[in-house]
């Protein structure tokens, strides 16, 4: 339900790591253009971490789901 909205406040953004696609992040990036922080809940494969590299905010763990 993101499509075609944009909310410039939001700034962080959590999200499942095995439910986690490169369409999801393009279209995060889109909707959120001052996305700076990423909260990834759950072990990303090695393929997601590098796109994540590439989403150019930064990505934590979530600090309460370890």
């Amino acid at each position: 339900q993101l499509k075609g909205k944009t909310l410039p406040c939001l700034e962080e953004f959590v999200v499942s790591a095995d439910k986690l696609e490169e369409a999801d992040l393009t279209l995060l990036k889109t909707a959120f253009p001052n996305l700076k922080g990423l909260f990834v809940e759950g072990n990303p494969s090695p393929e997601l971490q590098d796109k994540l590299r590439l989403f150019n905010c930064s990505v934590h763990s979530h600090p309460l789901i370890q």
